[in-house]
């Protein structure tokens, strides 16, 4: 089971989706899984189903919903949300995963 579940909801914007979702492959942790929740709008034009699981909702889908999707479909004790357009970089979560673990 995979120890951090990443939710990315997505806004509608492709291009800012793919840029966090192009980070966050490139910077992932190792044991972790990735979640993209949409309304049927996107439609994986990279072929990533064996990277990222793609939650599709019934539209409308408001972000709260989308997330709420994702959040039942995560097997991880520890979710981490971003919003589409945000890059990150190496090692973003060891520091939040450090701290969890320590107060365990």
């Amino acid at each position: 089971m995979p120890r951090l579940s990443i939710i990315i909801p997505f806004s509608g914007d492709e291009v800012a989706l793919e840029t966090t979702l192009v980070s966050v492959l490139e910077n992932r942790p190792t044991d972790c899984e990735v979640l993209v929740c949409h309304d049927g709008s996107y439609h994986d034009p990279y072929a990533l189903g064996d990277e990222v699981l793609f939650i599709e909702t019934a539209k409308p889908a408001s972000e709260v919903s989308l997330l709420n999707e994702a959040m039942r479909a995560a097997v991880s004790p520890v979710l981490h949300i971003l919003r589409c357009g945000v890059r990150v970089m190496e090692d973003w979560t060891n520091d939040p995963m450090r701290m969890i673990a320590e107060q365990n």
